[in-house]
């Protein structure tokens, strides 16, 4: 056994070859030799960074943005659009619904407050065609529901307008006790084409006069092909919305069979991944009807990019007067690479008269007669 001292490079131990018996490196053809190069073929060029795509004829061309679309927080290649909801896009985690995606959104009790993000949803959309193209279908419904769209708000929060006392005095006590992230979150949220909308208000204009309606009836997804197909060649995006799906008074019998149904979902899913970049598909599914045990909401779930989870209490919690928890089971682009983001009773929703809120949820603590007094004399 030989051993060799530190810092002493190496020297290239040569072999022997078989055929003529010259020795040779290892690494690397012969000095002497001389390889014919093949005719056609050109080196690789160095990879850029560059955003360019490559047609078939070979010609680099550079990837036009969509309109009312932003980069994800998570994946800057991925483009997303707005919820219409600040804290949606928050609980997403990607700044926004990724386009090219299928969303979910369960409800366990009779209410149906999935809607109200929907409706929002919808309202984003109709608010983006101004701004450039944007295209909504509704399935399964009619005027009467475009006609309850939210409006935008043109009151201004006191912590956003700098010309208000108590919002500066807001903001210095935030900064402080370092509560100033959330305030900034949402004004980059505010700036990222994301519209502030008014429960108490209802949106109007040429932007709800053409929304598009289609039938719940098997020609749904011939509908939504042709609406994407025309969504691709404007460089526009198309969102799709299906409010209380399999809803008896909405939907016939045979459109609940189970073939059907995990049938629609392969071929709406199939559809957002033809049109990666100019598609959201956004569905609300009653647990009442269809409860989450049962095979066909699972499958349901398993073709969905993205499931979040409504349940409503009984009773309003006297805290913070929530209505309900939000479970997250899926999240769009990442439940798919095995990213474990499943999180239970750690959200909760609420809803006052002008906004829909998702917050972190905790329960409260009550404490007991004897430590309030405890509390009282040791003060």
């Amino acid at each position: 056994m030989s051993f060799q001292k530190k810092n002493v490079a190496v020297p290239n131990r040569a072999a022997v070859d078989r055929n003529s018996g010259n020795p040779h490196p290892l690494r690397g053809p012969p000095a002497n030799s001389s390889h014919p190069s093949v005719q056609g073929r050109s080196p690789r060029a160095p990879f850029t960074g560059s955003t360019e795509a490559r047609g078939t004829s070979g010609v680099t061309h550079a990837v036009q943005p969509v309109p009312n679309t932003k980069p994800s927080l998570l994946q800057s290649s991925t483009p997303t659009v707005s919820s219409g909801c600040f804290d949606f896009d928050k609980l997403v985690g990607h700044n926004g619904i990724p386009t090219g995606t299928l969303t979910l959104l369960e409800e366990e009790s009779t209410t149906d407050y999935a809607s109200i993000l929907i409706r929002m949803f919808a309202a984003q959309g109709c608010i983006d065609r101004r701004n450039g193209g944007s295209e909504v279908a509704v399935v399964g419904a009619n005027d009467a529901w475009g006609r309850q769209l939210p409006g935008e708000s043109d009151k201004k929060s006191r912590s956003r307008d700098p010309s208000s006392k108590a919002g500066s005095g807001a903001m210095k006590i935030a900064w402080r006790y370092g509560y100033n992230s959330e305030v900034e979150r949402k004004e980059q949220l505010a700036e990222n084409n994301t519209a502030t909308f008014d429960l108490t208000k209802r949106l109007g204009g040429p932007e709800i006069s053409k929304i598009r309606y289609l039938k719940p009836d098997k020609s749904i997804v011939p509908e939504i092909k042709k609406l994407a197909s025309a969504a691709a060649s404007e460089n526009s995006i198309l969102r799709v919305c299906i409010p209380t799906f399999l809803h008896p008074a909405i939907y016939d019998k045979q459109m609940a069979d189970s073939d059907y149904v995990i049938g629609l979902f392969t071929q709406l899913r199939a559809l957002t991944r033809e049109y990666k970049r100019h598609l959201v598909i956004i569905v609300s599914l009653p647990l009442v009807l269809y409860p989450k045990s049962s095979p066909l909401t699972r499958w349901m779930e398993l073709l969905a990019d993205c499931v979040l989870d409504f349940f409503p209490f009984d009773v309003k919690v006297q805290e913070r007067e929530f209505q309900g928890l939000v479970n997250v089971s899926k999240l769009p682009c990442l439940s798919d690479r095995g990213h474990m983001l499943v999180t239970q009773s750690e959200y909760a929703f609420r809803v006052t008269k002008r906004t829909f809120e998702i917050d972190e949820w905790s329960i409260p603590v009550e404490e007991d007669d004897g430590e309030k007094k405890e509390d009282a004399l040791a003060f």
